[in-house]
């Protein structure tokens, strides 16, 4: 005799259950109580301030619970970086990573080569697939002929160019995020379970909105508080595409993201999660995330990528998607891209 048993009904709202496929948005694996999959963090190093301090970033975001581990790239493109000094920057970020008690989580270092008709974007999203590119901004600008200025949230382009068209989550760490990140007292803290981290979730009805938010639950540790967010926006000409607020309404986004927040707090007890509905200001998505995240004084943003992009669109941020491109240009704070095909 066959038993047959009856599937249990997604906790989604009916309206979320239109969104992509018939079984509507799924769970993740942390709110299933499935075991989460160990990280790699490909660090991209070339012996400069930022790279030391997204190399800190990557050690400040790892789990050692899960098995993650924190790999040291250099690229040498046979012009500023050469092969032996690619390779000193390699070993000094291993060494780094051993002074911070991270030897054992430490993959074996590589240095990358630029071939014939490729370029330092495609050999870093080539080695980071199946990982997580963190790579730093130098935070400096050319403001006229000979002249720089210093912004904190500056992207460069090479930055830009990778959190648009790689194929794996894109962590960008900027000057000014996570002060605790420059002091061996502050890593300390984040080891022992003290000091949290602030993380901003930008979510509106879409599939990749969930992605962000799994993407939280991955990240989550100790004293953390995640700030899920969704910008209720009436006007359908500035929805990003892919996003499916007009046909599922802010009450279907606000229930199913409420529910999701508490469930997750009942998973992670010492983590705080939040929902908040932000009605729009000045008009502005980005301005309305970009005020919020500055007064909640968050560490970092995870936002989605619309899609992969052509190069020649970045200069109008279509490729990551205007919204998101515009907030990654200027907020102080760290921003992680999550994408489509990676969790």
């Amino acid at each position: 005799i066959r038993h047959m048993t009856t599937p249990r009904p997604s906790t989604a709202p009916p309206t979320l259950l239109s969104l992509g496929t018939s079984s509507g948005l799924t769970r993740s694996r942390a709110l299933q109580g499935q075991r989460v999959s160990s990280k790699l963090f490909v660090v991209a190093v070339d012996g400069t301030r930022m790279s030391k301090r997204a190399l800190r970033l990557a050690a400040w975001l790892m789990d050692t619970g899960t098995r993650d581990k924190i790999k040291c790239v250099c690229v040498s493109d046979g012009k500023d970086i050469n092969r032996m000094t690619a390779l000193d920057h390699v070993k000094e970020g291993e060494k780094d990573l051993m002074d911070l008690g991270l030897g054992r989580y430490t993959a074996p270092g590589e240095v990358l080569f630029v071939h014939d008709g490729g370029n330092v974007v495609d050999t870093l999203n080539k080695v980071a697939s199946g990982g997580h590119l963190v790579m730093g901004t130098s935070g400096e600008k050319r403001a006229g002929k000979g002249k720089a200025t210093n912004d904190p949230a500056l992207v460069g382009s090479v930055s830009l160019q990778c959190m648009a068209t790689c194929s794996a989550p894109v962590i960008l760490c900027k000057p000014k995020g996570t002060p605790a990140l420059d002091s061996t007292k502050g890593m300390q803290m984040r080891g022992q379970g003290v000091s949290g981290t602030k993380i901003v979730v930008s979510v509106d009805g879409s599939k990749i909105s969930q992605k962000c938010f799994d993407m939280s639950l991955r990240f989550v540790k100790p004293a953390d508080m995640i700030h899920v967010v969704h910008v209720q926006n009436s006007d359908q000409n500035m929805l990003r595409p892919g996003a499916s607020n007009s046909l599922l309404g802010n009450s279907a986004i606000d229930t199913y993201y409420s529910q999701e927040c508490a469930k997750a707090e009942h998973r992670f007890p010492r983590s705080r999660f939040v929902y908040q509905a932000l009605p729009i200001q000045k008009a502005s998505v980005v301005e309305t995330i970009l005020a919020y995240t500055e007064s909640v004084l968050a560490d970092m943003i995870i936002m989605g990528s619309v899609e992969l992009g052509k190069a020649s669109s970045l200069s109008k941020g279509l490729a990551l998607g205007s919204v998101s491109a515009a907030i990654a240009r200027r907020t102080p704070a760290h921003v992680l891209i999550a994408k489509n095909f990676a969790l």
